[in-house]
């Protein structure tokens, strides 16, 4: 009876908290599992992938100086900047792992990043189906942000099949 008289933005967010706990725990099981199952602990980007690592470790490292200069100057409660904050300091210690040749590393971005964005794209989504219209610029660039974790999937994927193969 309750659920029939909802709008879809309550729906949306109702059920969405549901799911996204159920896609956390499976993401942490098949992370762990990954991590047990780790054929090296060594992997060396080259290329590309090397760029991109580099490229995103200035980019996390230039974010935390940000976001711990605009938390500190702001006046403003620690926790508005808390997400984005654990969002670079994840992404800045998985890239310099990375960096390291550590394959470790790829999970700190996979785990942390990604679970951080899609929490905040989640919660940015919810905003906007309620018709708050200025989290639109917000959600496109978590959006765009999603594909971080991706590329450092890609570059990582690439050097292990590159490895191999030497």
């Amino acid at each position: 009876m309750f659920l029939s008289k909802l709008r879809f933005p309550d729906l949306f967010s109702v059920f969405s908290g549901a799911l996204f706990d159920a896609a956390c725990v499976f993401a942490v099981c098949v992370a762990a599992y990954a991590l047990c199952n780790m054929p090296s602990g060594r992997v060396r980007t080259k290329g590309l992938g090397l760029v991109w690592c580099w490229i995103a470790t200035f980019g996390m490292a230039a974010s935390v100086i940000t976001m711990l200069i605009a938390g500190l100057n702001n006046g403003q409660p620690a926790s508005v900047f808390a997400a984005q904050l654990l969002l670079a300091l994840f992404g800045l210690t998985g890239y310099i792992l990375l960096l390291m040749n550590q394959r470790i590393g790829l999970y700190f971005i996979l785990l942390g990043v990604g679970m951080t964005i899609a929490a905040l794209i989640v919660t940015t989504l919810s905003q906007f189906l309620y018709g708050n219209t200025r989290f639109a610029v917000l959600l496109v660039s978590l959006l765009l942000g999603a594909l971080n974790p991706l590329f450092a999937w890609l570059s990582v994927r690439a050097a292990r099949d590159e490895n191999a193969r030497e």
